[in-house]
């Protein structure tokens, strides 16, 4: 489970976000809609105020179905797929999720 904004990666290499997965082994139980939302940060832009890569965040309460991968829509701002070197992948969660466990992969393609 987590609970906090946190840093995912730093980039070393230009790159562009083609896919996002996401599997939960154990959904969200709680009450709250307890929702992720990875980010693109640049330069000193804070974690929660980067730039929005899916077309909208994922409850993993009720967005997830357990042991099944999902792909969600990526954003449809083609710029904010696009990685420079030292920009920052963001996990921006709202709400505190307590009994959710999976995993969230990025898949990228280098920009030459």
């Amino acid at each position: 489970a987590h609970d906090t904004d946190c840093t995912v990666m730093v980039m070393t290499t230009k790159c562009k976000l083609v896919q996002v997965s996401m599997v939960a082994t154990t959904l969200e139980a709680t009450g709250a809609a307890t929702t992720v939302m990875p980010e693109k940060c640049t330069g000193t832009t804070a974690m929660g105020s980067g730039n929005d890569l899916l077309g909208a965040e994922v409850n993993i309460k009720t967005g997830l179905t357990a042991n099944t991968v999902s792909n969600p829509a990526l954003t449809a701002t083609a710029a904010d797929l696009l990685f420079a070197v030292g920009d920052r992948l963001i996990l921006d969660w709202t709400n505190i999720a307590t009994e959710g466990i999976g995993l969230i992969t990025f898949e990228f393609e280098p920009i030459v």
